[in-house]
């Protein structure tokens, strides 16, 4: 082959986050063999996209990764210190918000990620990685009870008359709202519901979200009473 010949191309527009293209679309042809760097944030803020042409793509991307959080020996430590400070932490409003933090991490950040790849993706890692997602699945039940208890005892009023707690739980409980529903309208979306059924998303937790909203209202109600 004469890897001059080849007409490769990696295309690029400054895109600011609206889906509006604020700059002419800009293509640069690229030889067989060819690597690409993106500088800083240049990703945050372009689009891109290799085009092969004529030719077969084969390409590999490779990312420089931040470990906190994002792999399993991290995520498996932040857990573990998750659950100690269920029994080590006296201030409600610091234990809810660290512990409704650390649900939502498990939550969106890797159960949810895990399934939404569908039941085919599951089985091809049920060795490695569906082990480690049930044990996370496990210890965000556990935090979530206590979540749900530390609530409750707010709103009937048996807990503190801490109103850094009532405002903590309000906090965790309306971003916990906004983030399932992003993932419903994700679940739904009409690219998921064109793949055969093995490779449509899973719905792992399944949750309602009228519980919290619930919540909120007493809670909003409870500090009405009492503050």
């Amino acid at each position: 082959l004469d890897r001059n010949a080849l007409d490769w191309k990696i295309a690029m527009a400054v895109d600011e986050g609206s889906n509006q293209l604020t700059s002419p679309a800009l293509a640069v042809p690229l030889r067989d063999g060819d690597c690409y760097f993106m500088l800083g944030n240049f990703n945050h803020h372009h689009i891109h996209s290799v085009i092969a042409g004529t030719s077969t793509r084969y390409a590999s991307t490779h990312r420089v990764a931040v470990t906190a959080q994002s792999t399993w020996r991290e995520i498996s430590e932040y857990s573990k210190s998750l659950l100690n400070h269920l029994q080590s932490e006296p201030d409600l409003a610091k234990s809810i918000r660290k512990i409704g933090e650390g649900a939502s991490c498990l939550e969106f950040g890797w159960i949810r990620q895990f399934y939404v790849q569908g039941g085919v993706h599951a089985k091809q890692h049920e060795t490695y990685w569906a082990p480690r997602i049930q044990r996370l699945e496990k210890i965000w039940k556990r935090l979530n009870s206590y979540l749900q208890k530390s609530i409750q005892s707010l709103i009937l009023g048996t807990t503190c008359n801490n109103k850094r707690a009532y405002n903590m739980a309000i906090y965790i409980l309306e971003s916990r709202i906004e983030s399932r529903r992003e993932w419903q309208k994700r679940y739904h979306d009409k690219q998921y519901q064109g793949l055969e059924k093995p490779f449509r998303p899973i719905i792992v937790p399944e949750v309602d979200v009228t519980t919290d909203v619930d919540f909120v209202g007493e809670l909003r109600d409870k500090m009405a009473n009492l503050f």
